[in-house]
């Protein structure tokens, strides 16, 4: 789970959580009581949208044992996990429509209710399936109506991994059979990476082994993001060296990848190896018998 906390002008904490379709979804809900000796007596869920509550904790005169209800909503897949730090809600076998903005209420014996919103994003696995093509085509919709500037965590409850990657060379021509160039030493070139689709947005990063080179990616359109990465002065030691692009736009499923192999004339490195050592030769031989 990633946690982004938001604080507004009534202090209330928004934390954003992710989840796979198919997994177990955890909405954190801090029951830490601010004052010492004190202790949560009643947790009530809401969710956006339901008018009623979701889930409920109550330990008020329990003798020890709180009662744990829940509505239809989950259909039994839901449970509030009190022994984690922090208390968690989990959601087992994650749906899209389990994606949205969730409250967590807390009373305490003594001190303040303590309200926290967590907005859910269920990750879809499959993004070229018939029901993430129908989610993103009703969301484009929704976008265009207007009610997604009125709405906006409406956009976010389902993310769709980015579909593709494309690398392109200086001409903007595909790079085919992940091979760039050959180039001569001192040459410069930039490589183009663009993602299409996925929703929101993927970010689109270039790597060198586990070295992130660049991160400054740009949005060319509504599906498509591209990133160029600068290569100047190239040298002999640069030869097959592999160039990653990576994609995502979660934290969860693993980023789409793609990779380009840097090749060089070997005839001209060989003529400049050759001219390099010419030159360096000693000026002076002294022969001893």
């Amino acid at each position: 789970m990633s946690i982004v906390m938001e604080v507004s002008l009534f202090s209330v904490v928004t934390l954003q959580a992710e989840a796979v379709a198919g997994g177990v979804a955890k909405l954190a809900c801090d029951m830490t009581p601010p004052i010492i000796g004190d202790k949560a007596s009643l947790v009530i869920w809401f969710k956006e949208g339901i008018p009623k509550p979701i889930y409920s904790y109550d330990a008020r005169g329990s003798g020890g044992q709180a009662k744990h209800w829940a509505d239809d909503t989950f259909g039994g897949r839901a449970f509030f996990r009190v022994t984690d730090n922090p208390a968690q809600l989990t959601v087992e076998s994650a749906r899209d429509g389990d994606g949205g903005m969730y409250r967590c209420r807390v009373d305490f014996g003594r001190s303040p209710t303590r309200n926290a919103r967590v907005n859910l994003t269920v990750i879809c696995k499959y993004p070229n399936n018939n029901a993430a093509r129908v989610l993103r085509d009703y969301y484009r919709a929704l976008r265009r109506s207007g009610k997604g500037r009125k709405h906006p965590d409406l956009l976010h409850v389902v993310a769709v991994p980015p579909e593709q990657l494309l690398i392109m060379d200086n001409r903007g021509e595909h790079i085919r059979h992940f091979m760039l160039g050959p180039y001569n030493e001192g040459d410069s070139v930039d490589i183009t990476c663009e993602a299409s689709g996925g929703r929101p947005l993927p970010r689109v990063t270039w790597w060198y082994e586990n070295i992130m080179l660049d991160d400054s990616y740009e949005r060319r359109s509504e599906r498509r993001v591209q990133n160029v990465l600068h290569l100047e002065n190239l040298q002999r030691k640069e030869l097959n060296r592999v160039y990653t692009c990576k994609a995502s736009n979660n934290q969860l499923a693993a980023p789409i990848t793609s990779f380009v192999r840097l090749d060089m004339n070997r005839e001209y490195l060989e003529s400049n190896f050759s001219k390099r050592t010419y030159f360096n030769f000693p000026t002076k031989l002294l022969l001893a018998w």
